[in-house]
C-alpha cells in the first residue's frame, strides 16, 4: 500500500479559502497564561474549522513569537478578536444568539458527551491552573467537562480545547460544504 503524506498547508489561494463556510461556533481563551497553549489552541479553531476565537484578558494574540511559533501561520487563518472582559464578552455573546458553554471541572458540569448544544455555541476556556471564575460560570448556560476517569481530573487546556472542538465538528461538520 503506498500514502501520499500531505506535510504542506493547502494551496488553495488564501483569498478564497476565506470564502469558505466556517462553523457557527465560537470559542472563548479567558486568561490562558501559556503563549504555547494559545498557539496551539490557534491552530486547532482553525484545523476544526471554529468560527471565531475570543482571546480575552491576558491570553496571549498574534505577534507573540510564542504563540506564533505553535500556531504555525494559523493566526492568519481564524477569525480572531481580542476582548479585554470576558465577562462583557459573555453578554455579547448571548445578544448575537450563542449558546454559552463554560467547560469546567465543577460539580455541576455535565459530561460534553452527554449534553445537546446547538451549532451556534460559544465555548469558555480558562486559566491552565485557576480554570474559569464563580462570575463566569454564574453567567455561562451551562458548565460542560470532558470525563476523566484517572486520579488528575483535568486535561492540558489546549489538549481539552482540541477534543471539544472536534466533538463540535463531529456534531455539525456536515454543515460544512467544502469543495
Amino acid at each position: 500500500m503506498s500514502f501520499n503524506i500531505r506535510n504542506k498547508d493547502r494551496s488553495e489561494d488564501a483569498m478564497e479559502f476565506f470564502k469558505r463556510k466556517r462553523l457557527q461556533s465560537a470559542a472563548v481563551l479567558d486568561n490562558i497564561r501559556s503563549a504555547f497553549n494559545a498557539g496551539n489552541m490557534m491552530r486547532t479553531a482553525d484545523a476544526a474549522c471554529i468560527g471565531k476565537l475570543f482571546l480575552c484578558g491576558y491570553t496571549p494574540y498574534p505577534s507573540n513569537p510564542k504563540l506564533e511559533k505553535t500556531a504555525l501561520g494559523a493566526e492568519k487563518y481564524i477569525p480572531w478578536e481580542y476582548y479585554p472582559s470576558t465577562l462583557e464578552l459573555i453578554d455579547r455573546l448571548k445578544e448575537e444568539g450563542y449558546f454559552v458553554i463554560a467547560m469546567e471541572t465543577a460539580d455541576e458540569s455535565k459530561s460534553l458527551y452527554d449534553i445537546d448544544f446547538p451549532e451556534k455555541t460559544a465555548f469558555i476556556f480558562g486559566n491552565e491552573t485557576e480554570g474559569l471564575s464563580s462570575e463566569i460560570l454564574q453567567k455561562s448556560d451551562m458548565a460542560a467537562e470532558l470525563p476523566a476517569f484517572g486520579m488528575k481530573n483535568s486535561l492540558n487546556v489546549s489538549n481539552a480545547f482540541a477534543i471539544t472542538s472536534y466533538e463540535h465538528l463531529r456534531r455539525y461538520r456536515h454543515n460544512l460544504k467544502h469543495e
